[in-house]
């Protein structure tokens, strides 16, 4: 058998640089897309919630803080009669459950659409375990508003890839 030539090397070596190109773009093309996500409220001390994810309306994100709000687009009217969620965003309410100590928090780092899924990291901060904590139970959430019309699903999970929750949006 004859050794191959150079020019059958370099026909093989163009072949795979080939294939190498197209697989990274196709897997680049497929990335999730960035989605536009606000930060509304990110708090130490949100009542009435536990671990996971929710949804809520802007006088529900008052209610987190312990305030009431008497009236806000896309919530009900004092008449208890919806107004419409059209065009308003979506706010989910993101919580690791109550902690035992002042220190804990979380923060909004990427939101991503996949599909009709947002996918959002956030961070979880804990306090140093060196370091003196008032010791009080504190419930840490954070409010995100997303946009309404492609979102169908809400996936979190913190910065270790642990899931925090995820929901099913309803159908307005």
């Amino acid at each position: 058998m004859r050794p191959p030539t150079n020019l059958k090397l370099a026909s093989v070596a163009l072949r795979c640089c080939c294939i190498t190109v197209l697989t990274w773009a196709a897997v680049g093309c497929a990335q999730p897309a960035r989605l536009e996500a606000v930060t509304v409220l990110q708090h130490s001390q949100c009542q009435g919630l536990e671990a996971g994810l929710s949804l809520t309306t802007y006088s529900g994100v008052a209610g987190l803080r312990g305030n009431s709000l008497l009236s806000a687009n896309g919530d009900a009217d004092a008449t208890g009669t919806d107004r419409g969620l059209e065009g308003q965003p979506l706010l989910v309410v993101i919580s690791k459950g109550p902690q035992a100590t002042a220190g804990y928090a979380l923060a909004l780092e990427t939101a991503v659409l996949d599909g009709e899924t947002a996918i959002l990291s956030v961070r979880w901060e804990t306090p140093a375990p060196d370091t003196l904590q008032a010791q009080v139970i504190t419930h840490p959430c954070l409010v995100v508003a997303l946009p309404r019309g492609p979102v169908t699903r809400v996936r979190a999970a913190d910065q270790s890839g642990t899931p925090v929750g995820e929901l099913k949006v309803p159908l307005p």
